[in-house]
């Protein structure tokens, strides 16, 4: 039988009426009578909930609050819920004596539970120090893999952690951990252009499966297949290896978030808006769920991003200010960029300027492809709308080498970027790069695009977003005024304009009107 007051008021004044001691003995009986109850896992909350009422209260509990609060915190752990995770662990450590064998490992749950509640990193560093002082070096290197990842996540230079993990397991038997080692290690190489450093790793990685194989590490290398398989433009066998990651990975897990978030993705790269977005808000829930701070702030982005593409421009400079003012993190640079963008087409020049003035600071520690080159060119886009041409040049010309490099795929194409490309005199080589690319929507309308069918272009365009449509109208009208079709450039300017104006983008209207002008009287 449960009894329940009718009035919260009712309660709180009756709980208020109890002595304080008689309140906190009451506490402890009823952590007593829940743990009688069998399944102390299960009921790690609500037992370490009464201890901790008791304890304010001034009921000495001894190291049994301690010990329920370390076992309520592996209890969040295990289901993914890392805010209540992490409170927990804190409280644990608050009466934990640091002369006491598990200690470190509680300094260490405690270190990756604020991480990914938060994408704050400073624990790491003290919890591998005392893992590594109480000799626990296989539970030292996966808490390195575990930092690495997060790390990534927030500033994108993840070497310190991956470096000390793998010395850590140096020497030492095949181990789980060494797979998760290798496999983050891979990743984070792959993307800088390392390919062969990290074929070499991922092959190490997926030796380890059949004997010191989980379903995390296996959920890790699938998902990581799957990323290799896109940048060489396989895209549905990205897909299946993507899909078969999501089944193993565990509920709440990195492996499984990054499967998620990945599969949303390629439906992104493809152009297939409609498909993606309930992919992305599949992995958003799982991040929400297990409040996964910093994997929550990398799908974010996409989703302030197609808040802008479909015209919600106020919804996204609302929360791209909300995600710049919560700090570092390996998305921040395509943050300040769009902020700059939005900005600079609503004729707020100097809040943009400054924006991109911080993109462009951030810019100069970014270290893979995968960031780089989306991030010089949508600068390079923002400046164009400041009316900045020189430096939107300069930023393209930056690019393109990165480009040349990337072995495969170029990441972060849509219209805004392929207009940069265009007017900064760039349509031929990068037409040859694209050639090698898989032919997406987004590959396909580029293509049409450099090749001065600009008709053609918008209409693909159309199929990936209405922005991405009315960025490449304004581009069609401006060559068919500059090549004296005026008719049908008003047309496409008309098309065009009819987005800007809608979501307020007042200089993006005027310039274009200008351009067209400019155009039709030379």
């Amino acid at each position: 039988t449960q009894y329940v007051f009718r009035h919260v008021l009712v309660r709180d004044v009756a709980y208020g009426q109890i002595p304080r001691a008689a309140r906190g003995e009451k506490h402890v009986a009823a952590a007593d009578w829940i743990e009688s109850l069998g399944r102390a896992d299960d009921h790690a909350e609500l037992v370490a909930h009464h201890l901790a009422a008791a304890t304010e209260l001034g009921i000495e509990v001894g190291d049994r609050a301690r010990i329920t609060f370390r076992r309520a915190g592996d209890r969040a752990r295990a289901l993914g819920v890392w805010p209540t995770a992490a409170r927990y662990y804190s409280q644990a450590l608050e009466s934990w004596p640091s002369g006491d064998a598990e200690y470190p490992r509680v300094v260490a749950s405690s270190a990756e539970a604020h991480a990914r509640a938060t994408g704050e990193t400073e624990q790491f560093g003290r919890a591998l120090d005392a893992l590594e002082a109480a000799d626990l070096w296989e539970e030292a290197a996966q808490l390195a893999a575990t930092a690495a990842m997060t790390v990534w996540y927030a500033t994108g230079y993840p070497d310190p952690f991956l470096e000390r993990g793998l010395k850590l397991v140096e020497g030492r038997p095949a181990s789980p951990v060494r797979g998760q080692l290798l496999a983050e290690s891979a990743r984070v190489h792959w993307f800088r252009g390392e390919y062969e450093r990290a074929q070499e790793e991922l092959a190490a990685a997926t030796e380890l499966l059949p004997e010191h194989g989980s379903n995390d590490l296996r959920a890790t290398l699938l998902t990581l297949q799957g990323v290799v398989a896109m940048w060489v433009g396989e895209l549905d066998a990205a897909r299946g290896l993507t899909d078969a990651a999501i089944e193993v990975a565990p509920i709440g897990s990195s492996s499984r978030f990054r499967a998620l978030a990945n599969r949303a993705m390629f439906e992104w790269a493809e152009g297939d808006l409609e498909a993606e977005v309930p992919l992305q808000a599949a992995a958003v829930e799982e991040a929400e769920r297990a409040g996964d701070r910093p994997n929550l702030r990398w799908l974010q982005f996409i989703e302030i991003l197609n808040a802008a593409l479909f015209g919600r421009w106020d919804e996204a400079l609302r929360q791209v200010e909300e995600q710049i003012a919560l700090g570092p993190h390996y998305r921040l640079y395509g943050f300040l960029n769009l902020k700059a963008y939005l900005l600079a087409a609503r004729d707020q020049l100097s809040a943009a300027r400054a924006s991109l003035d911080e993109a462009l600071t951030l810019a100069e520690t970014v270290s893979d492809g995968q960031a780089a080159i989306p991030g010089f060119l949508e600068a390079a886009w923002a400046s164009l709308v400041l009316g900045d041409g020189d430096l939107a040049r300069r930023l393209a010309e930056r690019a393109y080498p990165l480009a040349l490099e990337i072995r495969h795929r170029v990441p972060g194409i849509d219209a805004r970027v392929t207009v940069v490309i265009i007017r900064t005199g760039g349509a031929d080589k990068w037409h040859a790069i694209h050639e090698r690319d898989a032919k997406t929507r987004r590959i396909r309308a580029a293509l049409l695009m450099l090749e001065g069918r600009v008709v053609e272009a918008a209409d693909a365009w159309a199929l990936v977003s209405p922005h991405d449509e009315a960025v490449a109208r304004l581009e069609a009208a401006r060559q068919l005024a500059a090549a004296g079709r005026t008719r049908e450039a008003d047309v496409q300017l008309e098309r065009g304009l009819a987005f800007f104006r809608a979501v307020g983008a007042t200089k993006m209207v005027r310039d274009a009107e200008g351009l067209l002008a400019a155009a039709s009287s030379s």
